[in-house]
């Protein structure tokens, strides 16, 4: 408190939360040691159905690329999905995409997801 008064910061008491042991912040829960997405966003990603055009596969990929931090390698098990989007290849849903897309949905949905992704470890 002494630091934000210190360089003139004010906050409102009512917005403020204080000794808390975990906060919600922009779609994450924010805790001590780790920073996860919201039981929410994780939902809607686990009940995604299948894209079945590119604007769909979009709308996905948008999601899971706000939570890029927490997924290690996303852009090499994304690849399958990524190729769909290029520009005059034709949509063609195999069983490559469809495991790529299942993959994906377990990937954020994971007990393992417990702290920020490193990409130096």
């Amino acid at each position: 408190m002494r630091r934000l008064d210190k360089v003139g910061l004010r906050l409102k008491r009512s917005k403020c939360i204080f000794m808390a042991p975990e906060v919600k912040f922009l779609e994450r829960k924010i805790a001590a040691n780790r920073m996860r997405p919201t039981d929410v966003k994780t939902e809607a990603i686990k009940k995604a159905p299948r894209p079945q055009n590119v604007t769909v596969l979009r709308s996905f990929l948008g999601l899971l690329n706000y939570f890029g931090n927490f997924l290690p390698k996303l852009s090499t098990v994304l690849e399958p999905l990524h190729k769909l989007l290029r520009k005059g290849d034709d949509w063609v849903w195999s069983e490559l995409q469809d495991g790529t897309f299942e993959k994906a949905k377990n990937l954020l949905c994971s007990h393992k997801l417990l702290i920020l992704y490193d990409p130096c470890v």
